[in-house]
């Protein structure tokens, strides 16, 4: 990635704004913190959990997601109405992405719920592409990603984070996510 994408990353980032933190752009404290943990979250490698990504928990479609070029992971709590949001958004991601680039943009969600019936039944009737389950938010804490407003990252092929944040809120974050990814996809 080069320097130009890498600042983009960061200024966008920093106006994120979370289902729960309302939009703290304006508030010095918000950028300071938000730049500090952009800074120390890419150019990183995501941790992968055994007990999310193997192959008894995890279908062999959503294990081969991780070993493409380039893909976004999100996480959602399904037992927020108001985090239910990101399955809209990334749905007409998805949707947008295919009809500019002929191509399916690789996106997984992170579901967590304190029951899996229960998180089947929201994914079901919220999201059609991939997910999987994460009961415990294990993925969050692995990853010390528990502000909702970074449970957002495109990855590469090496699983290194490229972006994070939540561009639901931020439409120069979410055209850079669609940028780059088109980019890493095209390669």
């Amino acid at each position: 990635m080069d320097f130009k994408m890498i600042v983009s990353a960061f200024l966008a980032t920093i106006a994120v704004a979370g289902c729960s933190n309302g939009n703290n752009s304006g508030n010095v404290v918000w950028k300071n913190y938000s730049a500090r943990f952009v800074k120390d979250k890419l150019n990183t490698e995501i941790i992968l959990p055994d007990s999310l990504f193997l192959p008894h928990h995890a279908s062999k479609s959503e294990i081969m997601m991780m070993t493409k070029s380039a893909k976004v992971l999100f996480c959602v709590d399904v037992e927020c109405g108001t985090c239910l949001g990101k399955f809209h958004y990334w749905k007409k991601f998805a949707l947008g992405f295919r009809s500019k680039y002929g191509i399916d943009a690789p996106i997984l969600a992170i579901v967590k719920a304190e029951n899996r019936k229960y998180a089947n039944r929201i994914v079901n009737d919220n999201w059609t592409g991939e997910w999987i389950f994460d009961k415990n938010s294990t993925f969050i804490h692995c990853n010390d990603i528990e502000d909702d407003r970074f449970q957002a990252m495109l990855l590469d092929s090496d699983n290194i984070i490229r972006i994070i944040g939540n561009p639901i809120f931020n439409e120069p974050l979410g055209n850079l996510y669609e940028n780059t990814l088109s980019k890493m996809l095209s390669k």
